[in-house]
């Protein structure tokens, strides 16, 4: 349901946790627990992007899978304010 999972992810805090991944990931459960926000790079959202159609087509042909559900790929921009100076971008899933 779109509504469940704006109120899960927008409106609430996030819950840590805590990880010893490789990648230096962050790991976050939404408030309500029903969404795992997981930090990732730049080339892995590149990679989760070239597979999304076949992905996609997985989860509709094998309504039982085991794959994990991924829900959102988003990118945050920030800027310094100051025109023309390097933006930070941050990248995460949520699962």
């Amino acid at each position: 349901e779109p509504q469940e999972y704006i109120l899960s992810i927008c409106f609430n805090k996030y819950i840590e946790f805590v990880s010893n991944s490789k990648s230096g990931a962050f790991f976050y459960y939404s408030n309500d627990g029903k969404y795992l926000i997981k930090t990732v790079e730049q080339a892995e959202t590149n990679c989760l992007t070239g597979m999304l159609h076949q992905y996609s087509q997985h989860l509709e042909n094998n309504v039982d899978t085991r794959l994990c559900r991924m829900y959102g790929l988003y990118r945050l921009s920030l800027n310094n304010g100051i025109k023309g100076l390097l933006r930070t971008k941050f990248y995460f899933l949520i699962m």
